[in-house]
């Protein structure tokens, strides 16, 4: 099963927030367990080292990002997915910035302020 895991999941488990936190971890150790493979857009890989930056040293970061890289396959946004995406006026750009060859994987996503997961959103217990 591919499964593209937004930005929102991996931080979750990176920094180990609460409530997310064990759901988010249940998703990456099925991928950990090569149970399904997980993808994640190259911006997300960014995003997190911004992230993480603020209060990591540059090392433990670095650590953090080659470990997750190692985990997730790293898919690439370009010119033509931006316009893409851009031009189906969803209200959720990010999301509709997934890689085009992404677009069939199960999203796994869940929405910090309100708890609620994708309608695409599933995974197995």
């Amino acid at each position: 099963m591919k499964l593209f895991i937004d930005t929102n999941v991996v931080l979750d488990v990176l920094a180990q927030r609460h409530p997310w936190f064990d759901d988010s971890a249940h998703v990456l150790a099925h991928i950990e367990q090569g149970r399904a493979t997980g993808h994640i857009a190259a911006h997300t890989v960014t995003t997190l080292h911004n992230l993480l930056a603020r209060h990591l040293t540059s090392q433990k970061t670095a650590a953090a990002l080659i470990d997750l890289t190692a985990l997730l396959y790293i898919e690439p946004v370009d010119h033509s997915i931006l316009q893409q995406a851009l031009t189906l006026g969803w209200r959720d750009f990010k999301t509709q910035c997934r890689p085009s060859r992404q677009r069939n994987a199960r999203l796994i996503t869940w929405l910090p302020a309100t708890r609620a997961t994708s309608s695409k959103a599933w995974f197995p217990s």
